[in-house]
């Protein structure tokens, strides 16, 4: 099942993916997946990596945009659009840059990397899924009750 992202959005700690799957006809249906479960780090650095690109787009001060928060991307005919947020003094500010078109080979890679990661968390990939020993195994984590 090929799914196609077309938005993902976080907002109060709820991250929002629309998407499109295919159905039995030519046609595809649009569905709105939204979870308060956070996601694994992966999902956040990937999309954190459009930072520089929102801030050059919007030719924003670097040094005060640096710790700036990737919080939604559109995807949309080989284009893209990004939201930031950033607390500036005492207040947070966002900000969304004009489609960029998807033409640099860098951003088109970032951006099934973010594709990538989204599905996976569509499908239950989340930020603490087992834990491991020393060795990087996976430890099985066994349930008990005290009576």
């Amino acid at each position: 099942m090929e799914i196609i992202i077309n938005k993902i959005q976080i907002s109060d700690n709820v991250i929002s993916i629309n998407y499109d799957l295919p159905c039995d006809s030519n046609q595809r249906k649009n569905v709105k997946f939204s979870c308060d479960q956070e996601a694994s780090p992966d999902f956040y650095s990937v999309l954190n990596n459009l930072l520089e690109e929102a801030i050059n787009t919007l030719g924003l001060d670097q040094r005060l945009w640096a710790k700036g928060t990737v919080t939604g991307v559109v995807f949309k005919d080989n284009k893209i659009t990004i939201t930031v947020t950033n607390k500036v003094g005492d207040i947070y500010v966002t900000v969304s840059t004009p489609s960029i078109l998807v033409d640099a080979e860098e951003l088109l890679t970032l951006i099934e990397k973010i594709t990538s990661e989204a599905v996976a968390y569509i499908d239950g990939k989340r930020a603490q899924m087992s834990l491991l020993d020393n060795d990087g195994k996976v430890v099985e984590i066994r349930q008990f009750q005290m009576n």
